[in-house]
């Protein structure tokens, strides 16, 4: 007799074998029973004030959004009104008045026969109009400083006009006569020369000097040292050039070797600088300032194209930013500096013009070359492309020094400052130059005498001295006094 009926779990499962890995569906039902949610029971009010919970938490929810948002849009409006208020371009610089011309005397009219003599009534002085600047038209100045002596090789202007996306850089020859306070007496030997000026009345100076010359003022500059053009060079992986003429000069004095025959080059930063630097070969063939400008303009344009590509911007912003830093003196503030760089991104290379001044080149005074100014030239050509001005230059907007119908120096304000007398003279010069070369000839002979003796005295102290008597330091007893015979054993050496 079986006390618990049939065989295992053949018996418990009605017959049938039991599966393991496949629940029976009383099994499943059980579990699908204990997954469903349990019903409760809520009163309409406990309804409501769940509603009303939820609806304050999806309001709240919106507003936190909004406020988000709001907050997001500050900050924008913000951050777009600090980029303009500090993002901007240069200020204005309005012109001042200039003094009046001085006039020739006005002489008495001839007699004629039978009248008494009469004086001719002097011209009516015809004020011109008010000069004011353009809108959204900037100037500036651009200075490479020479190396060795502190002077401005490179001397640039340039007008840039935002509304019309022109940029016209007019270049002026280093020889420049300009119509500047100069001394050229003892231990002075002032020139008035344009590259000159930078050195003795600093930057500032020349700043004015420019103004005064083109007829407008100087809104901002930047002065380069020549350091930061062959680091900037460097930069770009350097540029392939045009070099127009066969370079052959050398310049032991300055370490300057430049040779390079007329045609394609790939310069690096070194070879850049010898490159617009030269204007003259071995041989005496002399090309000039006006070949040296030509060569300066067109490298500069090629260089800056290279610059302000996408990828070299992108890619060397950071090198950029720290020649800047090094390398370049300037009055822009973070923000102008900003702007244009902005503005010259959008620059179609087309219209970046360059000029050169008009001069005669070959002048010269009192010995000295100089370059002296056409001023008619000069104002049609700032007329035509670099008038910052609501209305036409007048001659007595700019004040040049030039020859005039015979051959002599004057200037468009009516006076050379300081005169005649303060022009120097290449016979003067020669004569201070030599007195100069004499004194450091003088100062190099004491130098070496001075280090000599040196050299005696130092070895006169290392030689030993012998005297009868000498008590060892450390017997405690005193040396006897040198006496001159046993000073200095060398002393005849």
């Amino acid at each position: 007799m079986k006390l618990f009926g049939g065989h295992g779990a053949r018996s418990r499962s009605g017959g049938k074998p039991a599966n393991p890995e496949k629940p029976v569906e009383s099994e499943i039902e059980l579990r699908e029973e204990e997954t469903k949610p349990i019903p409760t029971l809520r009163s309409p009010s406990e309804e409501a004030e769940i509603e009303e919970i939820i609806a304050a938490y999806q309001k709240k929810k919106r507003r936190r959004r909004w406020i988000t948002l709001a907050i997001i849009v500050l900050l924008a409006a913000g951050g777009w009104i600090l980029w303009k208020s500090t993002v901007k371009p240069p200020d204005i610089v309005q012109p001042t008045a200039k003094p009046t011309p001085v006039q020739a005397p006005v002489s008495p009219t001839p007699a004629q026969p039978g009248q008494s003599p009469e004086e001719t009534p002097p011209p009516e002085d015809e004020e011109p109009a008010e000069l004011r600047r353009r809108e959204n038209v900037y100037t500036f100045l651009l200075v490479g400083r020479e190396p060795s002596y502190g002077n401005t090789d490179v001397i640039m202007v340039g007008v840039y006009d935002a509304s019309a996306g022109t940029m016209d850089v007019l270049s002026i020859p280093r020889d420049t006569c300009a119509n500047v306070e100069s001394d050229p007496g003892p231990g002075k030997n002032e020139t008035k020369k344009i590259n000159a000026v930078d050195a003795r009345a600093g930057i500032e100076g020349l700043r004015e000097a420019v103004a005064d010359m083109v007829g407008f003022p100087i809104d901002c500059y930047v002065s380069v040292r020549v350091r930061g053009f062959v680091s900037l060079v460097d930069t770009i992986g350097g540029v392939n050039f045009n070099i127009p003429y066969d370079m052959n000069y050398d310049d032991p004095t300055q370490n300057l070797h430049i040779h390079y025959s007329a045609g394609e080059h790939y310069l690096t930063g070194s070879d850049a600088i010898n490159v617009v630097r030269w204007r003259q070969n071995n041989d005496g063939s002399n090309y000039g300032d006006i070949a040296r400008i030509e060569t300066q303009q067109s490298f500069l344009k090629t260089v800056l194209k290279k610059c302000l590509s996408l990828n070299n911007l992108v890619t060397n912003l950071d090198d950029y930013i720290k020649i800047f830093q090094e390398c370049v003196e300037t009055d822009l503030n973070t923000g102008n500096m900003t702007w244009f760089a902005k503005e010259f991104l959008k620059l179609d290379m087309e219209k970046l013009r360059f000029h050169t001044l008009p001069c005669k080149y070959n002048d010269s005074i009192y010995g000295f070359a100089y370059c002296t100014i056409y001023p008619d030239e000069l104002l049609e050509m700032l007329n035509e492309y670099m008038n910052v001005y609501d209305r036409p230059m007048e001659p007595e907007d700019i004040d040049v020094i030039y020859r005039d119908e015979n051959g002599d120096l004057a200037a468009t304000s009516g006076q050379i400052r300081g005169g005649m007398d303060s022009f120097l003279k290449m016979s003067d010069y020669i004569v201070r130059l030599q007195e100069w070369n004499n004194y450091l000839e003088s100062e190099r002979e004491k130098e070496a005498a001075s280090a000599a003796a040196a050299a005696e005295a130092a070895a006169a102290a290392e030689t030993p001295t012998e005297s009868a008597g000498e008590v060892p330091p450390e017997s405690g007893g005193e040396a006897p006094a040198e006496t001159g015979e046993g000073s200095d054993t060398n002393g005849g050496e």
